[in-house]
């Protein structure tokens, strides 16, 4: 096999001594196993990028274009944004389910001023479902870019829930960890400021307008990016935009083309412990758009995802785009 791996892995040395490191979170249970050799493994591409630029660019048929006629809108009628309006999503998957849907076709156009926009739009969303259903009391936005990330329409577009009886069990499991670090681990410390600051500590945090960013340790998938925000009240959602267009960036920069950005938000009111937990945005990179092998595999039905992307290099790209003009 040696001019095989040669050829697919660059030596044989890389595949005689690969660096295997996992990483366990104590606290919120995740786990990820690095390896950057993972990365490198044959994978066949039957999609040719032309075809790919041509569907991302075809806007005939597209409801997303005209969202006034084409879409439903909630109960509560349309919040219009500059840059966006909100629609009714068809198939639930929560009784107050909702889209921002961009006025720019294209799921890979990013501005600072669009993203505030689409956050903003968002904000008076959920407060539009809360004041008609006291009972919905968890927030909860996501960004799927493309069919990779789950995007089945091409038309860029944010979905938002609003539901009841808890919040969905990954935003629980964050709540309970720092609920137990703050009551049980460390007398009263902040659990998601310490994180923060044991991977600024490792070289993997940094801090941007008023946001703690990190390049994760216990990522889900591959490039994991997280930033932490606490919010004084509603009204400073909207502030987040700046971070998360950063990191959007640096996305593209890093040649990231479908992928997903998940607002962890605490739940309405603040009681219950729910005023000590942060806006928190994870940013995954789903893979190349050309690609035809799943990035979801056994491991990570076993909670344990297997990562190719080294998170030093993830930082590198988001301290460089740092140094970029917006």
């Amino acid at each position: 096999m040696v001019p095989w791996v040669i050829r697919q892995f660059g030596s044989v040395q890389a595949v005689e001594q690969q660096t295997i490191v996992r990483v366990n979170n104590r606290y919120t249970g995740e786990s990820a196993v690095f390896n950057e050799l993972r990365a490198k493994r044959p994978i066949e591409s039957p999609i040719c990028p032309d075809d790919i630029l041509q569907r991302l660019e075809r806007t005939d048929g597209c409801t997303f274009c005209n969202p006034e006629n084409q879409t439903p809108s909630d109960l509560t009628g349309r919040v219009r944004g500059k840059h966006s309006v909100t629609a009714s999503n068809v198939a639930k998957y929560d009784a107050h389910h909702g889209l921002v849907i961009p006025t720019s076709h294209s799921p890979q156009q990013f501005t600072a001023e669009k993203t505030r926009d689409y956050l903003t739009v968002a904000l008076e969303w959920f407060r539009q479902q809360r004041a008609v259903d006291k009972d919905a009391a968890c927030p909860y936005l996501m960004w799927n870019v493309l069919w990779r990330a789950g995007g089945t329409i091409i038309h860029g577009h944010l979905q938002m829930t609003m539901s009841t009886g808890g919040h969905y069990p990954a935003v629980e499991r964050f709540k309970r960890a720092g609920d137990d670090y703050s009551l049980f681990g460390a007398n009263g410390k902040d659990f998601f400021y310490d994180l923060y600051r044991a991977h600024e500590a490792l070289g993997l945090g940094f801090m941007r307008s008023g946001s703690r960013i990190i390049a994760e340790l216990t990522p889900r998938k591959e490039k994991g990016v997280m930033i932490i925000r606490n919010l004084a009240d509603w009204s400073e959602f909207p502030q987040l935009a700046e971070p998360v267009h950063h990191v959007l960036k640096s996305y593209q920069a890093m040649g990231a083309q479908s992928f997903n950005v998940l607002f962890f938000l605490p739940a309405l009111p603040l009681d219950n412990g729910w005023y000590r937990f942060p806006a928190i945005v994870r940013f995954i990179d789903r893979g190349p758009l050309t690609g035809n092998a799943s990035d979801i595999g056994g491991m990570e039905f076993a909670e344990m995802p297997v990562i190719g992307t080294d998170p030093y290099k993830v930082m590198q790209q988001l301290v460089t785009t740092s140094a970029q003009p917006s």
